[in-house]
């Protein structure tokens, strides 16, 4: 459980300093931030190639989950402002797909290039120079970011504090079959690392899956977004926890991970669409602190309730609180897809 905890604590790094990102993003524009985020996140990332000091090793990793933070919440806020309704999901969603199936590239390539010297994956950061080096050359400024900005408007939080309150909520939900797949699968025997590879990997699939239909869910029936996401984990989750068996882990953490793959865009396009151009990197940065911040709260509140309990049951309770989350989405929130909120 241990283990477990550590995995959480770059999401903490990312929840406590996202939201301040984004106050630089809209003070002093999306693509300096990124830019700057993805040069720091190669010179940081590739630090363990040679730091022998264990302190220095973990500091290092914490400035990297800042820089995370920043290239996260600089990503979302730039597809905001190049794109507007149906273009900007489908963005979001792709941005979503991209990250689920890197995850399972550069992990598995991760494996195989440790396997020989625990060091050589760590090269892998050097990628994101090439990524800064594109950034730089090619991506254009919007002409409301060119504008010069003495002193930053302030923030409606009465805007931000519905979509904050719900991300933080479908953070916890989507970090458990994410991250505590491995642990419930040791829980029922599982002990090979290549099942519990491919089962991760099938999961994060399923996240794919769920992000890619977002777009279309928009464009017909948007108001049901929040009731399928939440609602998915809510089925998923119970199975995920209580299942004693592959078959039924593996498809709880399916059903779950496609309805956490649907909130991520959800969430994200009402977060942005709250507030004007001029806010949108506070708004980006305030989603992506409550959505981190809720990975590491959950497995916080799940390890804490294992001690005393099985940790599938813990579990499953998060799961019934998703169905009632869902529920309060579905009678209390109405989206809308192309609604802008003007400067």
């Amino acid at each position: 459980m241990l283990v477990a905890m550590s995995l959480t604590v770059p999401a903490l790094v990312m929840g406590l300093t996202a939201f301040t990102i984004g106050r630089f993003m809209d003070a002093i524009g999306r693509k300096r931030v990124l830019v700057a985020a993805l040069f720091l996140y190669a010179f940081f990332g590739t630090m363990p190639l040679y730091l022998h000091d264990l302190p220095l090793i973990l500091g290092s990793r914490v400035v990297v989950g800042i820089t995370e933070a920043a290239i996260f919440a600089g990503v979302t806020t730039i597809l905001a402002d190049y794109f507007t309704g149906g273009r900007r999901a489908r963005y979001f969603g792709i941005q979503n797909i991209a990250t689920c199936l890197s995850a399972v590239v550069f992990i598995a390539l991760a494996g195989v290039l440790g396997s020989g010297n625990w060091r050589i994956p760590f090269w892998m950061y050097t990628i994101a120079v090439v990524l800064g080096v594109l950034a730089w050359a090619f991506l254009p400024v919007t002409g409301g970011e060119r504008v010069k900005r003495v002193k930053l408007s302030p923030v409606d939080w009465k805007l931000l504090r519905n979509p904050v309150l719900f991300t933080i909520a479908a953070g916890i939900a989507f970090y458990i079959p994410v991250g505590l797949l491995s642990f419930k699968l040791d829980t029922i025997g599982v002990v090979s690392t290549a099942v519990i590879g491919g089962l991760s990997a099938i999961a994060a699939f399923a996240t794919a899956i769920g992000a890619g239909s977002y777009a279309s869910i928009l464009k017909r029936r948007p108001n049901v977004l929040l009731l399928a996401g939440f609602g998915l984990l809510g089925i998923g989750l119970p199975l995920l926890g209580l299942g004693e068996s592959i078959p039924v882990v593996a498809t709880g953490a399916v059903i779950a991970n496609i309805g956490g793959g649907l909130l991520i865009p959800t969430l994200q396009n009402w977060s942005v669409q709250s507030v004007p151009f001029e806010q949108r990197g506070r708004a980006a940065g305030w989603f992506t602190s409550s959505f981190f911040a809720g990975h590491f709260i959950g497995p916080v509140l799940i390890v804490g309730l294992s001690t005393t309990i099985p940790i599938g049951v813990p579990i499953a309770i998060f799961g019934a609180a998703a169905l009632v989350i869902a529920v309060i989405g579905r009678l209390t929130v109405r989206l809308r897809p192309n609604e802008e909120v003007a400067a």
